[in-house]
């Protein structure tokens, strides 16, 4: 596998935004979304769905997320990106490169 430049390709800043649930005594549930970390990523376009599950005139465009490990990248987080939104669908971490995270992630309406 050839040796690609890591640093130099996070041009992207981004920001992690977790979900916190409070349960309120008289409200019930509330949710809040809470800052977590602004990083660099490299984001590139991985589509709008696969034509064979007729999915891309309806689904929102995902995305492919590089960055460098973090204790708070989870399935479900948010990432905001130049007034996008992304939920992280998947997470990857490839042995062979322990240095970074690969996000799998969709855009939302």
């Amino acid at each position: 596998m050839p040796v690609t430049e890591f640093a130099g390709g996070l041009t992207n800043r981004v920001e992690l935004w977790q979900r916190v649930d409070d349960r309120h005594a008289g409200s019930g549930l509330e949710e809040e979304w809470v800052l977590v970390d602004r990083l660099l990523a490299r984001i590139e376009p991985e589509g709008a769905g696969l034509p064979t599950e007729a999915m891309t005139l309806s689904a929102m465009p995902r995305y492919r997320v590089t960055a460098r490990v973090g204790p708070a990248f989870a399935i479900d987080s948010e990432l905001r990106w130049k007034g996008r939104r992304m939920v992280i669908r998947q997470l990857l971490a490839d042995p062979a490169l322990p240095d970074r995270v690969l996000c799998s992630c969709e855009e939302l309406r």
